[in-house]
């Protein structure tokens, strides 16, 4: 009887000849390559042109100011969901927007794709009330006339509305809004009026990068 002889290559994979000439092949089970990508926390304000300042107390009325986030270079971003805060001199009121009263020219907001422009709510903002019907997250504060409010425990008796937007119900893949990674594309608002005299008006937007 020969001597069996086993060939191996650097795959693992072997061929042994034994007695008569017969031939066995053995290919080993390899596990599939992980998927290598990285996902990190984004938190962060929309900003007036992509990068001033992040007070949204600005005049509009004159000449719209946007205030938005862009894509990044080093990812997809997830944003699910949208935090905003406005602030008002005492009690103000759902039918003011903080405590002014209603816009009119309005908040837009927009999702915006190769120099288009896609509208998140078919109309713009007016009031309170109207941030607060799309922010399925809202905490339930207050009853009756301070349905909503936030009372301030610093400030001299200011109240806030705090409206929380979930943007997965507002995208197609349940995913929320996302700027794919290297494009011009844009989340934001349009300023139609004149906000500066609000104590407070800010966004916040949370979700992920998915790291490329």
């Amino acid at each position: 009887m020969s001597t069996p002889i086993t060939i191996e290559d650097e795959d693992g994979n072997t061929t042994k000849v034994i007695d008569r000439g017969l031939v066995v092949t053995r290919n080993p089970v390899l596990a599939p390559a992980p998927t290598e990508f990285t996902q990190v926390p984004f938190v962060r304000n929309i900003a007036v042109d992509g990068t001033g300042s992040i007070d949204l107390r600005q005049n509009g009325s004159v000449t719209p100011i946007d205030a938005f986030i862009e894509a990044r270079s080093d990812g997809d971003l997830y944003i699910e969901i949208a935090n905003l805060f406005i602030e008002g001199a005492g009690n103000i009121d759902l039918n003011q927007f903080g405590d002014l009263a209603a816009l009119t020219g309005g908040i837009e907001t927009f999702v915006e794709s190769q120099g288009v422009r896609f509208p998140i709510t078919q109309v713009p903002i007016q009031t309170n009330l109207d941030m607060i019907r799309i922010g399925t997250l809202t905490q339930g504060l207050g009853e009756d006339a301070t349905a909503f409010r936030g009372k301030q425990s610093l400030g001299g008796g200011n109240t806030f509305y705090n409206p929380i937007w979930d943007l997965t119900k507002l995208s197609s893949g349940n995913e929320g809004i996302v700027l794919a990674a290297n494009t011009k594309q844009r989340l934001g608002i349009t300023i139609n009026d004149d906000l500066t005299s609000l104590i407070a008006f800010n966004i916040v937007m949370i979700g992920y990068v998915r790291l490329i």
